[in-house]
């Protein structure tokens, strides 16, 4: 994993300013939407870390995809969706176009997860850059899908049930505080 500086605001008025403005977000807590206040152009606040791994990291993801256009993946794991095994092997590198075509209804069931992939092949998100290894020991068996925009939107209709509102003008907010952090010059 990178290790990430704290990112330079211009002056301490701009930082005070920023961080005296509040934004609501929806995220996943306890298997349960809830809203959360986040302080903007706070990256390395604890709700703001919370937020983008725990609900509004699609929105994070399209974020960084409409701006670097890097591709998105989600991560899928065929547990949390009563699957067999072999599915995320079998999936695994594959779009989730395919997936939708194979199984229209139920399709999104395991969507754990949504990041981008660097120009290198690693995947990012709030936490970093890692491999899919990495990912791999957090998520246990799982298989990382490429996605497209459609996809991301669609998953609440799909699964029939409400998912957070993603705030993706918010995230583009957050995009390149991140990407600066972590060394990426934006295009």
């Amino acid at each position: 994993m990178i290790q990430c500086k704290p990112i330079q605001l211009e002056s301490r008025e701009k930082a005070k300013a920023m961080s005296d403005k509040l934004a609501r977000v929806e995220v996943i807590r306890d298997r349960k939407i809830v809203s959360i206040e986040i302080p903007l152009g706070e990256i390395d606040h604890k709700d703001v870390i919370y937020a983008y791994g725990n609900g509004q990291c699609a929105a994070l993801a399209l974020a960084i995809h409409e701006l670097m256009k890097w591709p998105m993946v989600a991560l899928f794991s065929a547990e949390s969706a009563g699957r067999p095994e072999e599915w995320d092997e079998q999936w695994h590198g594959k779009t989730v176009k395919a997936w939708r075509e194979k199984q229209p209804k139920g399709w999104s069931w395991g969507w754990r997860h949504t990041l981008v992939q660097t120009p290198d092949k690693r995947f990012y998100d709030i936490q970093g850059i890692h491999s899919f290894e990495i990912h791999k020991k957090a998520y246990g068996s799982c298989a990382m899908l490429i996605v497209t925009k459609k996809d991301v939107l669609d998953m609440e209709s799909d699964r029939g049930v409400r998912q957070p509102f993603l705030n993706v003008e918010l995230a583009k907010e957050y995009a390149p505080l991140f990407l600066k952090r972590a060394g990426f010059r934006i295009k």
